[in-house]
């Protein structure tokens, strides 16, 4: 090992944010040997991701890979403002929240509105009776 994530970190913090540094696993200790935390992140087909809270707030973001790791800072730690993290790092996460609420919120309304002659109502137009739930002939 040639290196310690001490003096990596600064060298990552003069990169723009989310911009990714390749490091090689055999220069660097394992990061959970210097304080980093186990931590998720999008699914890039890494084996594990791993966080550090700098004193700016900041957050420094490790993924694992077989033979690497890559790395990034993010404006704001998510593990101590994760909404925060959200706005400002992770915006695509509220986004797909946001649609999955509405396509939920969409399936429960066809469902529940449903009554209990199996008619189904369509979202902005009237209720509309079945020919054979007609008065009787």
């Amino acid at each position: 090992m040639n290196s310690s994530w001490k003096n990596i970190v600064p060298y990552i913090l003069l990169k723009s944010a989310h911009q990714d540094v390749e490091i090689a696993k055999s220069s660097v200790p394992h990061p959970l040997k210097e304080g980093f935390t186990i931590q998720i992140g999008d699914p890039w087909g890494q084996l594990a991701d791993y966080g550090l809270r700098v004193q700016s707030g900041k957050g420094i973001h490790v993924r694992e890979y077989a033979n690497t790791y890559i790395v990034h800072w993010d404006n704001v730690d998510p593990l101590s403002d994760p909404i925060g993290h959200l706005v400002q790092d992770a915006p695509h996460w509220i986004i797909i929240g946001a649609l999955a609420s509405f396509f939920a919120l969409l399936t429960a309304a066809c469902l529940l509105s449903k009554d209990s002659d199996n008619t189904v109502a369509l979202i902005g137009s009237d209720k509309t009776r079945m020919s054979h739930e007609l008065e009787p002939v």
